[in-house]
């Protein structure tokens, strides 16, 4: 009999990977998911999923043992393109052990070709579909630059904080310490406002 791997019927330990693309957001979420389906292990990083030398991600490949299940919240935090993500699950096999997505059961590790190429078909749309969000996301930032919109932080010398800087400085006389700790601004922004 085949023993069905699932998070209430684990082969081995369940060993977590959660993953995030930039140091702005969190990943507790995914480690609070992977702990709650039995996870006593978990890998995290805020690393860029299109990079393939992810270290946590090395690390819980290399980490796992046959008979181990390798969990996930989704696809895309393992890879983000269809070979890589074939690659790892290769790589999973050839160690005998599991994956488990949790967000796409249909991704899961299942053995026979109808399984791997359902994992393939699905791989490749998930790639397909980020190619599309990022060509949607380059029209608009072209779209708002032709508009007018500026990207980036503001800067922190607008005329009116020049003039402000040059007052306190005329002025009230005081030094460019004082001018700072007043304004909130660093002695390189104070300095480069007064010379404005």
């Amino acid at each position: 009999m085949i023993r069905r791997i699932t998070p209430n019927n684990p082969a081995g330990q369940l060993v977590g990977y959660a993953r995030v693309s930039t140091t702005g957001q969190d990943y507790s979420a995914q480690v609070e998911r992977l702990k709650d389906v039995g996870c006593t292990k978990v890998f995290s990083e805020k690393q860029s999923g299109t990079k393939s030398d992810r270290e946590q991600l090395a690390a819980a490949l290399e980490y796992v043992r046959e008979g181990d299940t390798f969990v996930c919240v989704k696809a895309d935090r393992i890879a983000r393109s269809t070979k890589d993500f074939l690659e790892i699950v290769e790589r999973l096999d050839a160690k005998g052990v599991q994956l488990l997505i949790l967000d796409q059961p249909e991704m899961s590790t299942g053995k026979g070709a109808t399984a791997k190429l359902l994992r393939a078909v699905l791989a490749a749309v998930a790639e397909f579909e980020l190619s599309l969000i990022r060509d949607r996301m380059a029209e608009g930032r072209k779209r708002a630059k032709e508009e007018g919109t500026k990207f980036g932080r503001k800067p922190k010398l607008n005329p009116e904080t020049v003039s402000l800087l040059k007052r306190l400085k005329k002025d009230e006389g005081l030094s460019l310490e004082a001018i700072a700790v007043r304004t909130g601004l660093s002695m390189s922004t104070v300095q480069r406002g007064l010379r404005t």
